[in-house]
């Protein structure tokens, strides 16, 4: 899945065709900001847990991440389209 994640995500952001506004552009420095800030945590957060914790502390870390996504996934969606 990662391999295919990365890739996608810049082709999303390159396929715009419309001139992009200001604050598209600052919605997209943060979103790419947040990608691999996150992605970087995801890589060195485990390691801590292993080094507290081995694979009990890895196992909690995988379930507690699981649950947040599971309860974004849980809220309404709010409709953010933007009107004429």
């Amino acid at each position: 899945m990662a391999a295919g994640g990365r890739p996608s995500g810049a082709l999303d952001s390159s396929e715009c065709r419309r001139p992009a506004t200001r604050t598209a552009w600052s919605a997209s420095a943060v979103y790419f900001t947040l990608y691999y800030a996150g992605g970087a945590l995801a890589g060195f957060v485990p390691g801590l847990a292993w080094q507290a914790w081995e694979w009990p502390g890895v196992a909690g870390l995988a379930l507690a991440a699981l649950g947040i996504g599971l309860a974004g996934l849980a809220r309404p969606v709010r409709s953010v389209v933007a009107t004429p």
